[in-house]
């Protein structure tokens, strides 16, 4: 069946799998509110066409061509166990795999670039999932509520890891940030069953004033997020262990936050010089002069000569 110009879709029932080819499975969310009184309002979305099967729906396999997926494409499909993904595939939009509850594995291309808030939210069945390179935002609550996730990798692509992206996360014990990331949202990890947090910087994250772009990855080299940070969030790091590079413990015990963890011990592993990783970072960006704020604390600098 086409569902539009850019989609073509077909359930067979015997086999209980949903195929999707085409170029993009578009979004399903709530649209603009319809004014039903003077002070209340409807929220309606558009149903996926398959929704009449989302009940019975076991697999699902994207053909090739497929470059992105709409929010809440494949929502609360209660018996989905396997997604095949095309390597065309780019973007995966907000709670496309919210709340399927037998989904245990997905193997993403190596294509994703971007993966929207909430994806895997609730998916108590998920045990394991690799995050590819090229990704760099880790979004609010992507794996809330995966009770059985035990593996977790993440790559150096990493710049940002938002609000409640590990939370309830009961069985997933250790997490290792990239030396990449600029932003780390303090309650991330807040009623996980994390128990060791590794990272690799010189100097601990300070911690930001509490406004949206002051925290904005892209607007400044690094931040710890505290915004509408609750007690809980600051309290549960207590029962944490701290990994740090050697030679930094003291930067890390004398930290607002980062004093917090249960113990703060070193790996042995010289750290990452962060002020080096940024000038890496910001090569060929012209002109100069927009990012000549990042260096302020770089002590030297060596640029390239014209032959």
């Amino acid at each position: 069946l086409t569902d539009n110009k850019r989609m073509h879709w077909e359930y067979d029932r015997e086999s209980q799998c949903l195929t999707i080819s085409g170029d993009e499975v578009p979004d399903y969310y709530r649209r603009q509110p319809e004014l039903i009184s003077s002070t209340y309002y409807e929220y309606t979305r558009p149903l996926p066409p398959w929704y009449e099967f989302k009940d019975k729906i076991k697999s699902i396999v994207l053909a090739d061509g497929v470059t992105s997926i709409g929010s809440q494409a494949f929502k609360e499909m209660p018996l989905l166990e396997s997604v095949a993904m095309p390597a065309s595939l780019t973007s995966i939009s907000p709670l496309v795999f919210a709340r399927c509850p037998k989904l245990k594995g997905i193997e993403l291309p190596e294509g994703i670039t971007s993966i929207g808030h909430a994806t895997f939210e609730d998916c108590t069945s998920l045990e394991q999932i690799y995050i590819p390179d090229g990704v760099e935002v880790i979004e609010n609550g992507i794996f809330a509520g995966c009770t059985s996730l035990t593996q977790l990798h993440l790559p150096d692509s990493i710049i940002s890891i938002e609000n409640r992206a590990f939370y309830g996360c009961v069985n997933l014990k250790q997490l290792s940030i990239p030396n990449t990331v600029r932003k780390f949202t303090a309650s991330a990890i807040t009623r996980s069953g994390i128990s060791e947090l590794s990272v690799r910087w010189l100097n601990p994250m300070s911690v930001a004033r509490g406004d949206r772009k002051d925290t904005d990855p892209y607007s400044r080299i690094e931040a710890l997020d505290t915004y509408n940070l609750k007690d809980e969030d600051i309290n549960w790091v207590s029962n944490v262990n701290l990994i740090v590079p050697e030679g930094t413990i003291k930067n890390y015990q004398s930290a607002q936050y980062w004093s917090r963890f249960s113990t703060i011990t070193e790996d042995g592993v010289p750290p990452i010089d962060k002020k080096r990783y940024m000038l890496e970072y910001y090569e060929g960006l012209e002109p100069f002069g927009d990012v000549a704020d990042k260096f302020y604390d770089m002590p030297c600098m060596v640029l390239p000569t014209k032959e």
